[in-house]
């Protein structure tokens, strides 16, 4: 939410045309910004250095170079990353705009806070001394992994420990920002998954790990029974050969279909 506030914050204060809001034409905000409010990654950090780069230097050849030089990132990279519904990646070029070189200074530093999780560190510190010993021995594990691709369980799995020391009398406040820190953390790394290179049971999984890290804080039966449901598709015995017959993928989509109906339910 710090991403998606501060760009709109930004293109609103310097008068840069969003959506259907009249304003400086900017091909290359315009992209941008519909990638941080659908997609951001860390690959966005590298994007915002090249283009206060481009700021200081006034050449948008230079933007190009500084991606490559330091994320080895390329036009045809930014052409394919997910930039909204509306196209289909980011292409530039960008106006000289000087002047905002300090509020992209600003949000460099949120796009680095954000997505290195250094709020998360600020928070463990905080509520050390309330969690027990094998929750303090998961959070250092994560702490120290922070970019591995199996975090996002690790998330679930701590928030899953924790349950216990937030849930009823005598909780205290510096545990339920922990709480809250793990929570947006574990959204960001699953919204920096690249889920159109993941096998069809690996999204189910994901789709997995979403309801349960949601139904840590949010009580649902229908989430619940929604999950129940999948769970039973994925890991119920069969023999492997049935895996992805009619049968078993008739199985798959119903699963699915009760846990989009689910989810439409509580957003009712």
């Amino acid at each position: 939410d710090d991403i998606r506030l501060g760009i709109l914050k930004i293109l609103r204060e310097n008068g840069i045309r969003e959506g259907h809001r009249p304003g400086i034409e900017d091909h290359f905000l315009e992209q941008w910004h519909q990638k941080l409010h659908s997609n951001t990654t860390s690959d966005d950090i590298v994007i915002c250095e090249a283009y206060l780069h481009f700021l200081h230097t006034g050449n948008w050849d230079d933007f190009w170079k500084y991606c490559w030089d330091k994320g080895r990132l390329t036009r045809e990279d930014l052409a394919s990353m997910k930039a909204g519904w509306r196209n289909n990646g980011i292409t530039g070029s960008a106006c000289h705009l000087p002047h905002m070189i300090p509020a992209f200074q600003h949000f460099h530093w949120i796009l680095k806070t954000t997505h290195s999780g250094q709020e998360l560190d600020t928070a463990f510190q905080h509520a050390r001394g309330n969690l027990d010993g094998h929750v303090q021995w998961m959070m250092d594990d994560l702490l120290q992994h922070r970019h591995e691709w199996w975090v996002p369980g690790k998330l679930v799995e701590i928030r899953e420990a924790m349950k216990g020391h937030w849930h009823g009398t005598g909780i205290t406040r510096d545990v339920v920002l922990l709480d809250i820190q793990l929570e947006k953390f574990f959204r960001t790394r699953v919204e920096q998954i690249d889920v159109g290179g993941m096998q069809a049971e690996d999204c189910m999984k994901v789709a997995e790990l979403v309801l349960k890290n949601t139904l840590i804080s949010f009580e649902s039966p229908r989430l619940r029974s929604a999950l129940k449901t999948l769970q039973k598709v994925l890991y119920d015995p069969h023999p492997e050969a049935d895996r992805w017959q009619k049968q078993w993928a008739l199985a798959a989509d119903a699963a699915l279909d009760c846990v989009a109906l689910a989810a439409e339910f509580e957003l009712d």
